[in-house]
């Protein structure tokens, strides 16, 4: 008879590092916030604190296409404001899912602005 050691599966995540302006004491607190996909489950770490803030619980209003850097989320009456990816792996997957593009059209092109736009969205970007 063997017996196997079985690795247990390592479950998705994603880390965000968070801000939350407390209108009651004046400040702004820090937060990194988990989330895992496989449920829509959020955990929340309090920086300041060193502690566990919220224990992991699901939250079916909040979906992965909702978290990104630069959003607003709102957590049990919590508007979070995501500054950065919390770690490596999230910044990986997250980047490759998500991108930008920037134009600036300068005033004496404003005539030409639907031409402009056409040129860019055949272009693919």
């Amino acid at each position: 008879m063997s017996t196997q050691l079985t690795k247990p599966i390592k479950e998705e995540r994603y880390v965000f590092e968070c801000e939350w302006y407390d209108q009651q004491a004046d400040i702004l607190r820090y937060y990194r916030l988990f989330f895992f996909p496989m449920d829509n489950s959020v955990e929340m770490y309090d920086k300041k604190m060193n502690r566990v803030f919220l224990k992991r619980i699901e939250l079916p209003s909040l979906k992965l296409s909702d978290i990104f850097v630069g959003a607003k989320v709102t957590v049990f009456a919590r508007v979070l404001h995501v500054k950065e990816y919390g770690d490596v792996a999230t910044a990986a997957k997250q980047s490759g899912d998500r991108q930008s593009t920037f134009a600036m059209i300068k005033p004496d092109q404003y005539q030409n602005l639907g031409k402009i736009v056409d040129a860019i969205q055949s272009s693919g970007f």
